[in-house]
């Protein structure tokens, strides 16, 4: 199983208001969904009427697949007629026969537990260390759940901002 991931940083020069770089990005992505079946988001540059950078990601059994995928995307975004591509950049991850090779990471209703009986934003290990805590009968919240080192790659970097 591979998951692809492709960046887009698009200019829109005509767009004049958020209205209408939304009107320019909407529609690209509902092209985009229709034609390829992908996920596509808006992934930074939100409030800057002239400029949008998406996410596009895709699943397969093949990695030439994603590369395809990912391919045809990116040839959409540069026959876009309202916008600019300026910046593509993807990535192939390899996730191991049938999804075999998937870490053991926390899911997302323990860490949101974990994170309401602490009072704090939790990472990877920190919700494991919590885990150990429950489990010898100490309580959390103190010093000893912050104290162990953070996972760099979990949760990724801006999630849980939207609150």
């Amino acid at each position: 199983m591979f998951v692809g991931v492709a960046r887009f940083v698009l200019q829109i020069p005509s767009a004049r208001s958020l209205k209408d770089r939304r009107r320019v990005v909407r529609s690209f992505k509902d092209r985009v969904r229709a034609k390829l079946g992908v996920s596509i988001a808006e992934v930074g540059d939100v409030e800057r009427y002239q400029l949008a950078t998406l996410a596009v990601a895709v699943v397969s059994a093949d990695a030439a697949r994603c590369d395809e995928v990912l391919a045809h995307a990116a040839s959409m975004a540069s026959t876009l007629r309202d916008a600019v591509l300026t910046d593509v950049r993807t990535q192939l991850l390899p996730m191991g026969e049938g999804g075999s090779g998937l870490s053991d990471r926390p899911d997302f209703a323990r860490l949101a537990a974990a994170e309401r009986r602490v009072g704090a934003p939790l990472q990877g290990d920190d919700v494991e260390l919590e885990a150990e805590q429950e489990a010898a009968g100490t309580t959390a919240g103190g010093g000893a759940a912050h104290t162990r080192s953070r996972s760099a790659s979990w949760p990724p970097p801006g999630w849980g901002d939207e609150r």
